[in-house]
């Protein structure tokens, strides 16, 4: 760890710019190595195909919603908020299904984990691809993003691109163009 902290550094102060996706991210890097603003720009990402992504059919009577989580089922990425919070609310809406794409190790166990409290509305998946899965396919209303230390998801623009809604956390890019409690939800 030490080494890979110490090219880091070393590449970050060598390099004629380091661009960043976030400001978060950006002051992150000015700050962590000391480099001045205008070596660390910004250029946030962009997402292939968003002109023709469809919105979900949003639901005001909040009934039936769809959840989605796509991402490495880990507690760095925030697995255990999802286990604290998502049987509850399979309990609470009994109409509201989920579906998990994550890695076919995380996906055996997962579909144990949740089938008790969502049943038959739970759907578990292995990777497909970004081809192949976004928000919109998945007729998704809700894009779970519960990682503390993404630095800036793409999930999280890829659902509000699809028309859903992102509940997350409070850190990296996602707070940038998500701002908290924005929305007709």
């Amino acid at each position: 760890a030490a080494v890979a902290r110490r090219a880091c550094a070393r590449t970050a102060r060598a390099c004629h710019a380091v661009i960043a996706p976030s400001s978060r991210c950006a002051a992150y890097i000015r700050e962590r190595y000391g480099l001045p603003g205008e070596r660390v720009p910004v250029i946030p990402y962009g997402l292939p195909g968003t002109e023709s992504a469809a919105a979900s059919a949003a639901r005001p009577d909040g009934r039936g919603r769809r959840l989605l989580f796509v991402g490495n089922y880990l507690p760095l990425k925030g697995s255990r908020v999802l286990q604290t919070l998502l049987p509850p609310l399979a309990t609470e809406f009994p109409d509201a299904s989920l579906t998990i794409v994550t890695d076919e190790a995380a996906a055996r166990r997962l579909e144990g984990d949740y089938r008790e409290a969502f049943g038959n509305r739970l759907t578990v998946l292995g990777w497909l691809g970004p081809d192949r899965l976004g928000p919109g396919d998945a007729g998704a209303d809700i894009l779970v993003f519960p990682s503390p230390v993404a630095g800036f998801g793409r999930g999280g623009m890829a659902g509000m691109a699809a028309g859903g809604c992102v509940v997350g956390v409070g850190e990296g890019g996602l707070p940038e163009v998500a701002p908290r409690g924005v929305g007709d939800w």
